[in-house]
């Protein structure tokens, strides 16, 4: 059987993992997080990762929750697989 005409050879160096466009927010005992950051205009939120400096500690509950919130709210369309290509893809130098 043949390949479908779309099949596209892609190897992990081609990728989302290395595209130029994304933001990957690490943790100590999660997985790594994959955002794609095509095209935005606004700022990144804090993403309340300890492991990268940007900790939600020390804010009352409420900031807390406001926080997460605004993270949550700009992530959740953003998420992509490490191992994603897309049209849009260019190489981080």
């Amino acid at each position: 059987m043949a390949r479908p005409e779309s099949y596209r050879n892609i190897t992990p160096k081609d990728c989302c993992k290395t595209c130029v466009h994304r933001f990957v927010k690490h943790e100590y005992e999660e997985g790594d997080t994959y955002l794609c950051q095509y095209g935005d205009t606004e700022q990144r939120p804090p993403c309340g990762s300890v492991f990268m400096g940007e900790s939600f500690v020390g804010l009352s509950e409420d900031e807390w929750d406001a926080a997460e919130k605004e993270w949550d709210d700009y992530a959740i369309s953003r998420r992509v697989s490490e191992y994603g290509i897309c049209d849009k893809y260019e190489r981080r130098v």
